[in-house]
């Protein structure tokens, strides 16, 4: 899969077909739907060398400002568009994607345009494709701990959505972690590790100046 520079990548189990067509597709022969990303699941992102798990969630409130306009459906994060929520100002969308209360970031998709997307069709349907992965940048995340020895990342809010995409094989997220991710756990730790370094501090100055007033009161 190729990474683009400042993008990030998170791929879900959640392509499907679906007889039940959302009514703005209704028309569609080549109809596909799924759910790009859930809210407020944590998942395993990274387990690192000496076993510390690192977890993230997307909040249900992450995609509400988000730049959504102009986004695409790929396979592989490349190649032809399949399917797009912007078109020609004289044509209908051919996706729809909306965050859905208490679910997720819902997509649908009509894939029949080209002859590639009716291939990718059939290979949805058939079940030898299930994966999405969408590709992002974010505006907002915090870090907490999580549990003995593991962190949680929540991405609070999602600057802009680049591409929707069906996946063969997503990146196994407990043997990498994009760079994004890593700056936010390590940003914490070394947060963490400053402030201990600080109260360390205080109270060695604390305890100096204890010394003093014993000193002081013994003379």
């Amino acid at each position: 899969m190729p990474i683009k520079e400042g993008r990030t990548y998170r791929s879900m189990p959640m392509m499907e077909f679906s007889e039940a067509k959302d009514e703005r597709l209704l028309d569609s022969e080549y109809y596909v739907e799924g759910y790009a990303t859930t809210f407020n699941q944590p998942y395993l992102l990274y387990r690192d060398s000496k076993g510390n798990d690192w977890y993230e969630q997307i909040d249900a409130a992450a995609f509400d400002d988000a730049d959504m306009s102009d986004v695409i459906f790929l396979h592989n994060h490349e190649g032809k568009c399949f399917a797009r929520n912007k078109m020609r100002k004289d044509k209908a969308p051919t996706m729809i994607m909306e965050s859905r209360p208490g679910r997720g970031l819902f997509v649908a998709a009509d894939l029949g345009m080209i002859e590639e997307g009716r291939e990718e069709w059939r290979a949805i349907t058939g079940g030898l494709i299930y994966q999405m992965s969408f590709a992002f940048t974010v505006a907002e995340d915090d870090v907490q701990p999580y549990g003995d020895n593991a962190l949680l990342r929540t991405i609070r809010k999602v600057k802009k959505v680049f591409d929707v995409s069906s996946v063969d094989m997503p990146a196994n997220p407990y043997t990498s972690i994009d760079s994004e991710a890593r700056s936010a756990f390590e940003g914490y730790i070394e947060k963490q590790r400053q402030e201990l370094f600080e109260a360390e501090q205080r109270l060695i100055e604390k305890q100096k100046a204890l010394a003093r007033i014993r000193i002081l009161a013994e003379s």
